[in-house]
């Protein structure tokens, strides 16, 4: 299916009237990638789009449904996408900078320094920047989500597995704490929010795992709240630090997620973080079960909340709106039951987690 008989009559009619030639050109210029897109969307393969067809689709319709694909590099090219039609032209932009983010070039691209003119560009097409730092929860803060003339237009920094307790501890064997250091130094005059999401491993599988190092098989709340105190103020150390290169105003502390792991899936995931020698310590102790690993989480939740609170900082609750009425994580938002189902599902929380960013960021 080509697609193309009335296509661009529709393509001129939603852009306010832009030459679809035009619109083509520009997008190639972002790096969209019509045999790309029909790859990615098995969907219009099976309804019998070709390549031209997946262009005109991208361009009629696919803008503005959320759909996953890659784009070119973060920030290429979106300054030329200027059809007529403001709402076209947001939501067409939109759609191709959330493509670019997946570029697999696009992190070093953004860690390397984010250009003051992207943001202001991502103003101009109707983007609210903000600068997403943390661990493999970051992507839960890329969202597809639009209110009236605004969308939410993140800049991760991913720190895949980074332990918040050792982000200012320059011997850690992944020194994310230095090279956040060192983007926070060309980031200076950025006008941007900063949400710092971190703390998921500390809250759960460090500290059961230095229990189980020291010979412990017992795991008391009491105890736990001693390490997620230290553990939180070690945190503060660094974001003292990081809050003095770029400012204080700019930052906001996000909670630790529910846990995910059903109680079955547990010791297979700790296995994977840690290794067969550790997974065969936990599986000869009574480990901590959902609900109590949940409120290990809440009462990590607790300190950096009075962590923020004593530097006048912007505590975000991400983890509240996420719980059922037991006080676990809602099962609408798990992703699956397994051990590799080790975060919130995105897509199911995507309506969440959208308002989440929305009120801290002053939104709707």
């Amino acid at each position: 299916m080509s697609g193309r008989g009335g296509q661009d009559g529709l393509i001129r009619a939603r852009s306010g009237g832009c030459d679809p030639a035009l619109l083509a050109e520009w997008v190639a210029g972002c790096g969209f990638d019509a045999a790309s897109y029909l790859d990615c969307n098995e969907d219009l393969r099976a309804a019998g789009y070709d390549v031209p067809g997946a262009l005109a689709h991208f361009l009629t319709h696919g803008y503005d449904e959320a759909r996953q694909f890659t784009a070119g590099l973060v920030g290429d090219g979106l300054a030329a996408v200027t059809p007529p039609d403001a709402a076209y032209r947001r939501r067409l932009v939109r759609s191709l900078y959330l493509g670019q983010l997946r570029h697999p070039g696009s992190p070093a691209r953004l860690w390397a320094g984010i250009d003051p003119g992207l943001p202001d560009l991502l103003r101009r097409q109707g983007g609210l920047p903000y600068v997403v730092i943390g661990d493999s929860h970051t992507n839960h803060y890329i969202q597809h989500a639009i209110e009236g003339e605004t969308w939410l237009a993140a800049l991760p920094l991913l720190c895949r597995g980074a332990s918040a307790r050792a982000l200012g501890w320059a011997g850690s064997r992944e020194p994310f704490g230095l090279r956040i250091m060192r983007w926070a130094a060309s980031a200076r005059g950025l006008d941007v929010p900063v949400f710092l999401k971190f703390g998921g491993i500390d809250a759960e599988f460090l500290w059961i795992r230095a229990r189980l190092r020291a010979g412990a098989t017992d795991f008391p709340q009491d105890a736990y709240r001693d390490y997620a105190a230290e553990a939180v103020r070690r945190y503060g150390q660094f974001i003292d630090a990081l809050g003095g290169t770029i400012g204080f105003g700019r930052l906001m502390v996000c909670a630790v997620f529910p846990t995910v792991l059903t109680d079955d899936a547990w010791a297979g995931a700790f296995g994977e973080a840690f290794g067969p020698e550790m997974a065969a310590l936990a599986a000869g102790v009574a480990v901590p079960n959902m609900r109590a690993r949940t409120l290990m989480r809440a009462a990590f939740n607790t300190a950096l909340r009075a962590m923020c609170a004593a530097r006048g900082l912007r505590f975000v609750d991400d983890f509240t709106p996420l719980l059922d009425e037991a006080g676990v994580l809602d099962v609408r938002f798990r992703q699956g039951t397994g051990a590799a189902a080790r975060h919130v599902d995105h897509a199911a929380s995507a309506s969440v987690m959208s308002a989440v960013i929305w009120g801290a960021l002053g939104g709707s």
